[in-house]
């Protein structure tokens, strides 16, 4: 309101005092224009003042008339500025009636008079009224105490009275001037320093009462004031050239929609002078439509910030415009600021990324692949069409719902493993095989790569892309089938010929003892010779069976070395040119595998060897144990102990372009090769949850390496020889379908000491099994044939048997030793499993171990 006065009334002044909220303390403002040196007016001083401060109307409250006399200021409207009595200052305490000759001096009077105070005293009151102000200054004594020397004098009365009124309009003036003339030199000191006219000529201003030092302080005001603005002259000068340097063009609006201010670059941009552009509404040069679709517009009617993007067809180009409020000190809007920024290459970078989500998308709804994202608690967030068609689930049913819903309770538990490990070692998961629910109960195996999604540097969640694999794995186990048939052709002539071979010996060797009929240590040497050459037919038949499995491998203990050799000997035999030199680890761990089909295996891996060397060559087969772990990871194998396989020979080499089509179905670079060798070893070791790689160069030779899962049992030690059968007593229950097999078992279980009951099938050893119990002559064991065409087996029986008697012991026989019952036969309630062709001794010590009488 002051400084609205001060430019209304175009000079300083005094105000109103009042009490500060801050200090609780009566204050007065005085103001000054300031102006340039052109006369105009650049701003305005102001100044807040303790009023009853020593350095300004304080020290007035301490002067004394007489004894009890003193000075008071009031101004028109009745306020006390100053008085002795703090109390009564910035009150209206005197009402109008009260003190007559005040009432005239607030109506104008000046000079001396007898009145009677506010509190009833009479008083001898002389009043001044203060230039330039409201105020009015009284400086009054006791008519008691200024009239008694009359009293004591009544001659010189007259003398007194007058010199009386002298001294109080001496008084008066002096005390008026004492308060009056500082003012006033502060306020021509203040007019000076309105005009920036105050220097160093007006230090002849010396004294040192509270006006004098206010005069001081505004000296240092003026010449800091000139140094504020020489640095606001400085800031100015930088902020236009900030100003003009900002590359968006920048429009300075008032409420009317005109452009007040702009800068270089918004005149670049619509290549217009300053001249035409100042003055012009807003959405005349900018917008270059009608006031209503202006923003500026619609910012005044909505009092905040609006964005707007608009597209320059002319000029193929895009601008975000942004208006922002501009107000003045007391908050009010008096207009805006326009910032225009060129936004085409943002909008082609997002017209084009909008694009290439598109892409992304229709590639990712149209793969045939399963990409589907999951947070870290597994919950899944988003899934392709290819997700729906294969789970059977739609959309919406697949995106909230956890992973563990499409696996069963033992998988998902692995998987869950999985993802805590790769949440750890953020290494993605490559090739991992899963086997999924589908809504419609099916079993599906699925493949492909689980990695971690880290947004901003945090981890959110996985994203995995799957393949079904189901159908590839049906004809992946076809190719085994064929390729294994394929390699039996090669195998079954080097069998027979084996196979024939040691039937010529048995035979000459039983024939050599009948030739001898007198002499029973030789007929003991020839008959040993022909059981030495029955167990070299037992390791063949077992070679051609474990060989020709197919399948899901069925994993033992198995020691590497002696599947090498027997692989070696049957891909290289005696008449190859090939040789091969085996290296093998100290303290080897065993595998946990199927040794039929690493068999095979390693038989693809050593035939490729050879027909790589065609003029002969040595094949170096290298054999060592291996950890896998964070720092040297291998394919996607998970951590743990591994064996390595690798076979490298000195032939012609691949070509790197054929190197990543190696192992698939049916390539082959042989003119006579069916291509399904490689593709049936890599499927077979992926089975076991190894890894196969090839590296090679041409010209210097090949090296297949393999990793297999080491095993975390030993191996289990061969039991010692017993050459004398072990007697014992009791009933044994033998059943075989073969005639010949129950006689020479009977036989030998006879000559051994025991009685012996046999069966053809599983039904009559359950009769003769149950009669025995009922008659109180319970079978001590029984010898189970495993497999009996058209009746019940082995397994079977021994099943019934069983719920029968829980404390039954028996043997499980067989001549097929991949079937699971004689892997493991605790499992289907056999004590031990014995494979055909058995040795007599070795089956009456383990008859005689199981019912307890070694």
């Amino acid at each position: 309101e002051y400084f609205k006065r001060t430019m209304e009334e175009g000079k300083g002044i005094v105000g109103v005092p009042y009490i500060s909220a801050r200090t609780g303390q009566p204050v007065v403002t005085v103001t000054a224009l300031l102006r340039d040196r052109n006369n105009k007016v650049a701003g305005i001083l102001g100044c807040s003042m303790k009023l009853l401060s020593p350095h300004v109307l304080g020290g007035i409250r301490k002067e004394k008339i007489g004894e009890s006399g003193y000075i008071y200021i009031i101004d028109k409207t009745r306020m006390v500025i100053l008085h002795p009595d703090g109390e009564r200052i910035l009150k209206r305490d005197i009402s109008s009636g009260a003190n007559k000759l005040l009432d005239a001096g607030i109506d104008g009077f000046e000079g001396v008079g007898e009145t009677v105070n506010s509190r009833g005293i009479p008083m001898l009151l002389s009043l001044r009224q203060i230039p330039n102000t409201d105020w009015i200054l009284g400086a009054q004594q006791p008519q008691s105490e200024a009239f008694a020397p009359i009293k004591e004098a009544f001659t010189r009365s007259a003398l007194s009275i007058i010199s009386v009124a002298l001294i109080s309009a001496l008084i008066g003036i002096i005390v008026i001037r004492r308060i009056t003339a500082p003012i006033l030199k502060l306020r021509e000191a203040t007019l000076k320093l309105g005009e920036a006219t105050l220097d160093e000529k007006s230090k002849e201003i010396t004294t040192s009462d509270e006006i004098g030092d206010l005069y001081r302080t505004f000296h240092e005001i003026s010449l800091n004031l000139i140094r504020t603005m020489s640095v606001l002259r400085t800031a100015r000068r930088e902020w236009e050239l900030t100003f003009d340097s900002v590359p968006d063009a920048v429009f300075i609006v008032d409420k009317e929609s005109k452009i007040i201010r702009l800068n270089l670059a918004a005149a670049k941009l619509f290549k217009m002078k300053f001249t035409e552009i100042i003055g012009r509404p807003c959405y005349e040069v900018i917008h270059k439509k009608n006031a209503s679709f202006c923003p500026h517009q619609e910012f005044l009617d909505l009092e905040q910030t609006t964005r707007e993007e608009i597209e320059d067809t002319e000029k193929a180009a895009f601008f975000e415009i942004i208006t922002t409020p501009l107000t003045d000190e007391d908050g009010n809007i008096v207009g805006s600021v326009h910032i225009v920024a060129d936004i085409t290459v943002r909008k082609m970078a997002e017209k084009a990324l909008i694009e290439s989500e598109q892409k992304y998308r229709e590639i990712v709804e149209n793969s045939m692949d399963m990409i589907l994202t999951c947070d870290l608690k597994g919950t899944y967030t988003s899934c392709n069409r290819a997700m729906e068609e294969i789970t059977g689930y739609s959309r919406d049913e697949i995106i909230g719902t956890n992973y563990k819903a499409f696996f069963d309770k033992e998988r998902a538990q692995e998987i869950y493993k999985t993802l805590n490990k790769l949440y750890e070692a953020e290494i993605p998961l490559k090739e991992s095989t899963y086997e999924i629910i589908t809504k419609d109960k099916r079993k599906l195996t699925i493949k492909g790569n689980i990695s971690l999604i880290i947004k901003n540097g945090e981890k959110i969640g996985f994203l995995g892309i799957l393949r079904d694999v189901t159908e590839q794995q049906k004809l992946e186990l076809q190719m085994i089938r064929a390729e294994k048939l394929e390699a039996l052709g090669t195998l079954a002539g080097g069998i027979a010929h084996d196979f024939n071979n040691i039937l010529t010996a048995i035979m000459g060797y039983l024939n050599l003892a009948k030739l001898y009929p007198e002499d029973s240590e030789t007929i003991e040497n020839y008959i040993s010779k022909a059981e030495t050459a029955v167990l070299g037919a037992t390791g063949l038949t077992r070679q051609l069976l474990t060989f020709s499995r197919g399948g899901e491998p069925f994993r033992e203990t198995v020691s590497i070395q002696p599947v090498i050799e027997e692989a070696a000997s049957m891909a290289l035999g005696k008449s190859s040119s090939s040789t091969y030199d085996a290296y093998y680890e100290e303290n080897l761990k065993p595998v946990n595998a199927d040794r039929g089909q690493i068999l095979q295996v390693l038989t693809n891996l050593l035939i490729n060897a050879r027909q790589a060397m065609p003029g002969g060559g040595t094949i170096a087969v290298t054999v060592k144990n291996r950890v896998i772990n964070s720092r040297n990871s291998i394919g996607s194998l998970p951590e743990g102990d591994y064996v390595s396989v690798s076979v490298d020979d000195e032939g012609v080499g691949i070509p790197q372009n054929n190197l990543q089509k190696i192992f698939d179905p049916f390539y082959t670079t042989k003119q006579d090769g069916s291509g399904l060798g490689l593709a049936t070893s890599h499927s077979i070791i992926t089975r076991h949850g190894g890894h196969i790689e090839v590296e090679s160069h041409v010209g210097e030779g090949s090296v297949f390496t393999f990793y297999l899962p080491a095993a975390k049992e030993a191996l289990k030690e061969p039991g010692t020889k017993k050459d004398k059968i072990a007697i014992g007593t009791g009933r044994i229950l033998l059943m075989d379908d073969e005639a010949s097999i129950r006689d020479l078992g009977s036989q030998i279980l006879k000559k051994a000491g025991y009685e012996v009951d046999v069966a053809e099938d599983g039904e009559k050893a359950i009769e003769l099994y149950v009669e025995a119990r009922g008659a109180g002559k319970p079978y001590r064991a029984v010898i189970f044939d495993l497999t009996i065409p058209g009746g019940l087996g082995g397994m079977e029986t021994m099943k019934v048997l069983k719920e029968i008697d829980p404390e039954i012991k028996g043997i499980v026989i067989s001549g097929y030793s991949q079937d699971p019952v004689m892997s493991n036969p605790e499992e289907y309630g056999f004590a031990v499993a014995l494979q055909k062709p058995y040795n007599i001794t070795r089956l009456t010590h383990i008859l005689s171990m199981i019912i307890g009488d070694i």
